[in-house]
């Protein structure tokens, strides 16, 4: 492959890591482009697996397209060793759509889930805009179901794009996924991107489309005020300690500011920064605020949130800023 998907293991809690070897089985016969590895925990009744997905134009051995694909691989020994790569995407023999920004997660029940977004039309029955895909596994990984499209705008949403989904569980049955989108529901939240939510109480048997996620999503219509009012990159988490559902993202939303300082400004102003978001149930959400202070001035770049939290109730944030 030109690009390769590499893993390394450590037995110390990251102490020390082995040398990084190869994970996908295809690496020295292709000339493929493998690109964002995703990797998932999986816990079983029996046993415990790692799970990885990525996004790649491989053919498999001219079992699928040259289109991009999701690939995945199991491992059953810590890391150790790696099953053959296999196609994720139920479609991907016959597909043409480009399949990208993989995101997986697991519960304690044995089921993973991955999405992603994709511009298949599924056989014309929706556009070829961005829409986003969806897989369960109830065997940790080992095969996947018949993918299903997760937006259930996808058919009358013509040129909009939904791109970049998060996906989370509360270790249970209950899964969220998140996106950014760029559809106005009819006029309802304008064209800029706010962050679109479905979620499943049942495991993933049945599956709900929420529409827009944050409560001031049409208090920012960039239509109509001419702001570039863009909810983005959002990542989910759940806190076992709160019993709730956490989203961080990126906006340029000109918010009010809650922190008290004498010498705020009253809003965060339209720069790029970093939103936090709650739900108990993670279908319904409290209003977003400023994840920090210094948001309320900075007027600075702050983009590529992600964060754990532990059993404690302690939260690790990390971004990339210009501050």
């Amino acid at each position: 492959s030109i690009m390769e998907i590499l893993s390394a293991t450590s037995t110390d809690n990251g102490a020390t890591w082995s040398a990084p070897a190869a994970l996908n089985s295809y690496a020295t016969s292709d000339t493929a482009f493998d690109m964002q590895p995703r990797i998932v925990f999986s816990r079983g009744t029996i046993s415990s697996k790692f799970v990885v997905a990525w996004e790649s134009d491989t053919s498999l051995g001219d079992t699928i397209g040259v289109d991009n694909d999701i690939i995945y691989s199991i491992s059953n020994d810590l890391g150790e060793t790696w099953s053959a790569a296999a196609a994720l995407n139920s479609n991907a023999a016959t597909d043409t759509g480009i399949d990208y920004a993989v995101a997986l997660a697991a519960n304690d029940l044995g089921t993973v889930h991955a999405v992603w977004n994709s511009s298949e039309t599924t056989g014309d029955t929706i556009g070829n805009d961005r829409d986003i895909f969806l897989s369960r596994s109830l065997d940790q990984g080992a095969t996947w179901q018949q993918l299903r499209v997760l937006n259930d705008t996808a058919a009358e949403d013509g040129d909009s794009q939904d791109f970049t989904p998060s996906i989370v569980s509360n270790g249970d049955a209950r899964w969220v996924v998140m996106w950014e989108s760029t559809y106005d529901i009819d006029g309802e939240i304008g064209v800029d991107k706010d962050l679109f939510l479905a979620g499943t109480a049942d495991n993933g048997d049945g599956w709900t489309f929420f529409g827009a996620a944050m409560p001031n999503a049409d208090q920012f219509k960039s239509a109509k005020t001419g702001g570039p009012n863009d909810d983005s990159g959002v990542m989910l988490s759940y806190s076992e300690k709160a019993n709730a559902f956490i989203a961080v993202f990126v906006s340029t939303a000109d918010i009010p500011t809650p922190f008290p300082l004498s010498n705020a400004q009253p809003t965060i102003e339209t720069d790029f920064d970093l939103l936090i978001s709650y739900s108990t149930s993670g279908f319904f959400w409290s209003q977003p605020e400023p994840l920090h202070p210094l948001f309320h001035s900075d007027n600075r770049f702050d983009e590529l949130p992600t964060f754990v939290p532990d059993s404690e109730g302690n939260v690790v944030a990390l971004w990339r800023s210009t501050n």
